[in-house]
């Protein structure tokens, strides 16, 4: 007889609990991939926008020190701001700026911008005469840097303003100064407050100042003007004139307007005579690189008249610095340097000697000074100065010009940040 069995159930599943927790941990695991890939697509977000923030701030910073080169540099350019040696170019620093005689400030023309793009390793640039800048784009295939500059006039006397705008990606909306970053790209704005150096530091107490002694036959010296002294000459040592013409302010005499056997004076060191001038030692003076080195033969003998000339006229540069000894030599004919509108500034570190009919207005700097064939029309309008003596033979005219010597102290020198003028502007 067979014995049947009940039939057994099917065993109960195992692994539920296991299988749960197991999703649970790849959700969370899900989850935690999510977060750090959202971590990182905002690093590499924040890690592009501060690229790009790096980069308008760099082309802002060279804008910055382009604009400061132009406005110091000596060479007349084009409109592409290259050199251009015709005598219809004008400076960087003359289309931008113009000075006031009257008021003795800076005026800047009126939405007048240079800009810049780079373009491989070197820079394109534009400077028109009048208007905005706007350099054409010709690498369409990436963005390149870009920079637009303008100079804005201040209420002070020999300072301005230097404004750069630093754009990620060059193009229409950079060269609006005024005009926002467009979506995905980058912006900077800075600012520096700027100020003449270098130029004429303190008008001098007289037309012709001497650390040494001055003579000659019929020496004219004439100061007019009250609120300055009247002094005509001015000497550490002796002043020795035998038929001299002075003028001074009315109601005074000759005595009055002769300053001699000044100790101070005399006291003072070549150099320490031309940093009281200046406002700097020789050296960094002719560092300046609105300076311009005009190099004479060297020989006593020769004329240095037409290198002068040349310098002026091929470079637009009244600032004119000479190493040894010159001679400006008039002939028969008449030397002029300078003009009321744009003085000259002739610093020789020697000894210069002026013959026959040489007019200069502006300022004269020589370690020492000699006149010699001076006729009555020979005369220096604004004021020199001699590191050692002065030593004529005709009738040399030295006339005081406030005017001359106001635009040379507000309109003469380079332009250098004031410590603490540098601002960012970028919002």
């Amino acid at each position: 007889m067979r014995c049947r069995h009940a039939p057994q159930s099917p065993p109960a599943q195992r692994g539920a609990a296991a299988l749960s927790v197991t999703l649970l941990l790849f959700f969370v695991l899900a989850l935690v991939l999510a977060f750090a890939n959202r971590h990182l697509l905002l690093e590499q977000r924040t890690a592009i926008n501060q690229v790009r923030a790096a980069q308008a701030f760099e082309a802002a910073q060279a804008g910055m020190e382009w604009a400061l080169a132009m406005v110091n540099s000596h060479e007349r350019i084009n409109e592409d701001c290259l050199p251009e040696s015709s005598n219809t170019a004008r400076l960087w620093r003359e289309r931008h700026l113009q000075y006031d005689a009257n008021t003795r400030l800076q005026h800047t023309t009126a939405g007048l911008t240079a800009a810049c793009l780079r373009e491989g390793n070197q820079w394109r640039c534009h400077c028109p005469a009048l208007g905005a800048a706007s350099v054409s784009l010709t690498q369409n295939d990436e963005p390149v840097a870009g920079f637009v500059v303008q100079l804005l006039e201040t209420t002070t006397p020999g300072q301005i303003h230097l404004q750069s705008k630093g754009c990620q990606s060059a193009g229409p909306d950079c060269w609006n100064m005024a005009g926002e970053a467009p979506a995905g790209q980058a912006y900077a704005y800075q600012r520096v407050h700027l100020a003449l150096v270098g130029g004429l530091r303190t008008p001098p107490a007289a037309p012709l100042t001497a650390r040494g002694s001055i003579t000659g036959h019929a020496l004219g010296a004439h100061h007019m003007d009250p609120a300055s002294g009247g002094v005509a000459l001015h000497a550490g040592g002796n002043v020795q004139i035998t038929a001299p013409q002075l003028s001074s302010v009315a109601g005074g005499s000759d005595s009055q307007a002769v300053a001699a056997m000044d100790g101070d004076l005399a006291a003072l060191s070549p150099d320490a005579l031309f940093a009281a001038v200046w406002g700097m030692g020789p050296q960094r003076w002719a560092a300046q690189t609105s300076v311009r080195h005009v190099v004479c033969s060297g020989a006593a003998s020769s004329d240095c008249s037409s290198n002068l000339q040349q310098a002026i006229a091929q470079r637009g540069n009244r600032f004119l610095w000479v190493e040894g000894d010159v001679l400006l030599d008039a002939g028969s004919s008449t030397l002029s340097l300078g003009s009321l509108d744009q003085p000259v500034v002739l610093v020789v570190r020697g000894q210069l000697m002026l013959r026959g009919a040489v007019q200069i207005v502006g300022a004269v700097y020589a370690n020492e000074l000699q006149w010699q064939q001076a006729s009555s029309n020979t005369w220096l309008q604004g004021a020199a100065w001699s590191a050692g003596s002065v030593v004529t033979d005709g009738a040399p005219h030295f006339v005081w010009d406030a005017a001359v010597l106001s635009r040379l102290r507000w309109n003469t020198g380079s332009w250098a940040a004031l410590a603490g003028g540098w601002s960012d502007q970028t919002p």
